[in-house]
């Protein structure tokens, strides 16, 4: 009988031995927690800064190897309108055109960061603004202009072929989509505002 009272009272009583199973995992689980939401975090952070990077490249790839676009763009910058809407009229017939279409509208629909992830944007162009505002009173102006600006020309000249291809490709689409949403909606009777 006694044997069987001190079982009770074990079972009643529990010592620290016997939660240590439950310290332990609770002094494991919230750090896990955490963890866990930092590192989400900032994988999506990579992700989303290599998918601008990588949506960016895969668009200049598609326009400049399939679609032609580089071409079409100088012939456009040289005043040739003739010649570059023939071009234009002639993309359909690019083999796998409507592949690489679809695919670059895609890439270039989800490549630029949503309206809250921009609200950082205006601190990033403030700080180059200070930052080259302090290079031109030092006296690095003509440094400047030699060195960086040419390639940073460059550079914004070829991201503006493939915002103007991405701009090009969305005009295509926005007149047969926008149709469609208005008869879906009057034929479902349903909106989106």
């Amino acid at each position: 009988m006694d044997m069987i009272h001190r079982l009770l009272s074990m079972v009643h009583r529990p010592s620290m031995a016997q939660l240590s199973g439950l310290l332990w995992f609770l002094f494991m689980l919230v750090p896990l927690i955490v963890l866990q939401r930092l590192l989400h975090r900032e994988i999506q952070a990579v992700f989303l800064i290599l998918t601008l990077i990588v949506g960016t490249l895969f668009v200049a790839y598609v326009a400049v190897y399939h679609l032609q676009m580089r071409v079409l763009w100088d012939v456009f910058r040289n005043g040739q309108f003739g010649l570059f809407w023939l071009g234009i009229r002639a993309l359909p017939q690019v083999q796998d055109f409507y592949l690489w279409f679809y695919l670059a509208f895609a890439v270039s629909s989800t490549m630029m960061p949503s309206e809250s992830d921009r609200h950082a944007w205006l601190e990033l162009v403030i700080s180059i603004g200070v930052l080259f505002a302090i290079a031109l009173l030092v006296g690095a102006g003509p440094w400047i202009l030699v060195n960086i600006a040419p390639r940073l020309s460059d550079f914004l000249n070829s991201v503006a072929v493939i915002f103007g291809l991405s701009a090009f490709v969305h005009t295509l689409l926005i007149l047969p989509t926008s149709l469609i949403h208005k008869l879906l909606a009057r034929a479902t009777g349903v909106d989106i505002a």
